[in-house]
């Protein structure tokens, strides 16, 4: 899963850098920060890369199951 992988740090600094200011303990922050992350990429992966043909090339992914 190249696409999940190249799009989880971007997606994690940005709602890190979002969430910076929250009034909340650390590991609340950090269990949101996963739950997000996870959700925001899995969706990207599915809904936009997977069926984008010029996407998919650009993560190294097969062109033909497009």
């Amino acid at each position: 899963m190249l696409p999940f992988y190249m799009l989880h740090q971007p997606v994690i600094v940005m709602l890190g850098y979002a969430m910076r200011d929250w009034p909340l303990a650390i590991l609340p922050k950090y269990l949101l920060l996963v739950a997000a992350a996870f959700t925001i990429c899995a969706s990207l992966y599915a809904l936009v890369i997977r069926r984008t043909k010029w996407l998919r090339f650009l993560f190294g992914m097969d062109l033909a199951s497009a």
